[in-house]
């Protein structure tokens, strides 16, 4: 698939004689929150994305495929690692999350070159990477007690104090500011092949990964590398299909 061109956020919305914003402002709204789960899942693509861009005699990005998000593909990311086709997932979450866990299940991947789905699940791609994000617990349960007592008032029209709307907002600024914070973030490499393995009931417990010594952790300094060894350990035991004689 070739990505469509960015857009730069000053374009309008609205109508030849009224206009009701800017995609920026549609960006700034729907996207703010950017610790929730499915935000947060999108700015891990793009971490890991943007990471392995800065080198790119290791990874070459098919031309145009990446300029932005592909939201239906298979794979999150497709690169070209010593000449091999890699498809990689990738899956997040935070230390806020009430269970320690990935969502990780297979799939009936899509061939290009017959233009349809597998017959069989697998774990299509060909490596995964499982972001951690680590937040301040006490943060977390402000917001709860917060939100409790908010919730509480429902008869009331859900009454909210000023002291309380300025602790939600500072509360909820420092979760921000820590989600993008690279150094708060954990990273897990590891093989299709150990994920089929690892994955019980379409989970895989953080715990799981952090003990598993088939399973290579990174920070986001060495994320480039250990992505790299990864896929220098994954090449060998790959077999030629269509998905990878397919063009991209």
């Amino acid at each position: 698939m070739f990505a469509l061109e960015n857009l730069d956020g000053h374009e309008i919305i609205g109508t030849s004689d009224k206009k009701i914003g800017s995609v920026l402002d549609f960006w700034s709204w729907s996207y703010s929150n950017i610790s929730n789960p499915f935000i947060r899942g999108y700015l891990a693509e793009y971490v890991v994305y943007k990471t392995l861009q800065t080198q790119p005699d290791q990874f070459q990005f098919y031309d145009g495929y990446h300029l932005n998000r592909n939201e239906m593909d298979q794979d999150d990311l497709v690169f070209s690692y010593q000449g091999s086709k890699i498809r990689v997932q990738i899956k997040s979450t935070d230390t806020l999350c009430q269970k320690q866990e990935f969502s990780c299940s297979p799939s009936r991947g899509f061939v290009a070159g017959d233009n349809k789905n597998q017959p069989e699940k697998s774990f299509n791609s060909d490596i995964y990477v499982f972001a951690q994000v680590r937040l301040d617990n006490d943060d977390g349960q402000r917001i709860n007690n917060i939100l409790s007592v908010w919730n509480s008032r429902e008869n009331e029209g859900f009454y909210k104090t000023p002291e309380e709307k300025a602790e939600y907002h500072r509360i909820q600024h420092s979760v921000r500011s820590d989600v993008m914070n690279l150094n708060n973030w954990s990273f897990y490499i590891a093989s299709s092949s150990e994920v089929s393995k690892l994955a019980e009931g379409g989970k895989i417990a953080v715990e799981t990964l952090e003990n598993n010594r088939a399973v290579h952790k990174a920070d986001i300094n060495s994320l480039c590398r250990v992505v790299g060894r990864v896929c220098f350990l994954t090449i060998p035991n790959r077999t030629m299909d269509n998905r990878d004689k397919a063009t991209s």
